[in-house]
């Protein structure tokens, strides 16, 4: 049963990792970005996305370990996948715009996040008790950050920032269309 759930997580996160078209750049391969190609909005969206992706992957780490349903592992592993590489997109942004980049604020009380009780809450959790907790954190964290990235298409300017809010619109709504569909 084990070897089958690490196959499955591996060939999801094979399949993801394979959808290239839409991925950002590496950070280190864009070019330096100009003072006119970016305004505060996308600034703060990537101050902000950055921890926002972070708790992401650590709650999704969380049910890769916790979870008591293959389902739940599953989803979690999907949800892993392009968080990492976007944050490095938004980083590198950040450099080239002489923003200090935000370090693992991902337990931090902000806009956005799972507070520090939920998350404690979930860490303490166990069996299906742990799925449906997670399932619906994760449902509120990943619409969370759709209205982050909507705000930003509506505000911003910069064109790396507007297509990666994009993605992560889409993205993140077919997973929380998965999310809500789970019954555990």
């Amino acid at each position: 049963m084990r070897s089958r759930l690490i196959a499955t997580i591996a060939v999801a996160t094979l399949a993801l990792a394979g959808c290239g078209s839409t991925d950002m750049p590496a950070a280190r391969n864009q070019p330096a970005a100009s003072s006119n190609d970016h305004n505060d909005a996308d600034v703060q969206f990537s101050e902000n996305m950055i921890p926002h992706h972070q708790q992401t992957i650590q709650i999704a780490d969380l049910a890769t370990r916790q979870g008591a349903s293959e389902q739940v592992k599953v989803v979690a592993a999907e949800i892993l996948s392009p968080e990492e590489k976007d944050i490095q997109t938004m980083s590198g942004w950040l450099r080239s715009w002489n923003v200090a980049s935000p370090g693992d604020m991902s337990g931090m009380d902000m806009p956005g996040m799972i507070s520090m009780a939920d998350m404690k809450s979930l860490q303490s959790a166990t069996g299906a008790a742990f799925d449906r907790k997670f399932l619906a954190m994760v449902a509120q964290h990943l619409q969370n950050g759709v209205d982050m990235a909507k705000k930003v298409l509506a505000d911003g300017k910069h064109e790396g920032t507007r297509t990666l809010a994009n993605k992560i619109v889409t993205e993140q709504t077919e997973q929380i269309k998965k999310v809500q569909a789970l019954k555990v």
